[in-house]
């Protein structure tokens, strides 16, 4: 059951951002994503979920609590709402939708501010509530308590707001998230997966997954402008 719920729910974000790729290139306009966003506008809050938070598919991604978390909410992938940014902003690049971007800028505000909430001295987020999944493979037992991936995530999503809604603030920090990253994870040759908090101290672990590298590549590497200022090729 458990293995079965993870591919579901990796499936989830992996065929929403497809999805809605696909629905463009074949029919030529964006009304599948836009009704897909619009769902997330209708209520004023998501039953079982933390406050400020989205499920990951609405409305028809169950909120019951199926994995037997030790939790007063429902299932939820927390860090499957950056992906939501992510998403909002190639939506706006697809349909040029301004007043659909607007309209859910309250929503991306919230979830950033519910972020915050777990961020760390070095700003990077740090034992996130729920279920903290990468994807089907041994990256996700790396998934605790600093996991790099998210915060690469964490980075891009801050940028992606921070372009869309013409934000100096949220693009610096996702470059301080990013500069912070690379000095902690990156190892020399490769990106390290999760840093461990042990007696009050982090500790990076030796744990490196080939998503990781993935994550690093596309939310990190391509959109650094000073590279070699890294110690990297």
């Amino acid at each position: 059951m458990l293995r079965s719920n993870g591919m579901r729910n990796s499936c989830i974000i992996f065929l929403i951002l497809k999805t809605a790729r696909a629905s463009f290139y074949i029919t030529g306009n964006t009304l599948v994503e836009r009704n897909f966003l619009e769902n997330y506008l209708l209520p004023d809050k998501f039953d079982r979920l933390p406050e400020r938070m989205l499920p990951m598919c609405y409305p028809s991604d169950p909120t019951v609590n199926y994995m037997n978390f030790q939790s007063p909410y429902g299932v939820f992938i927390p860090n499957w709402t950056l992906w939501f940014i992510i998403q909002l902003e190639e939506y706006l690049t697809r349909s040029a939708d301004h007043e659909m971007v607007q309209r859910l800028k309250s929503k991306v505000l919230c979830i950033l501010e519910y972020m915050k909430e777990f961020e760390n001295e070095d700003g990077l987020l740090e034992k996130l509530e729920g279920w903290v999944f990468i994807e089907w493979s041994k990256a996700n037992d790396y998934s605790l308590d600093v996991n790099y991936p998210s915060n690469m995530l964490y980075a891009g999503a801050l940028a992606a707001a921070g372009r869309i809604y013409d934000s100096k603030e949220l693009l610096e920090e996702s470059e301080s998230i990013k500069a912070k990253i690379l000095e902690q994870s990156f190892d020399g040759r490769f990106f390290r997966d999760n840093a461990m908090r042990e007696n009050g101290t982090l500790t990076i672990t030796h744990n490196r997954s080939e998503v990781c590298q993935y994550y690093a590549f596309f939310l990190i590497l391509l959109h650094l402008r000073h590279i070699r200022s890294y110690g990297l090729p």
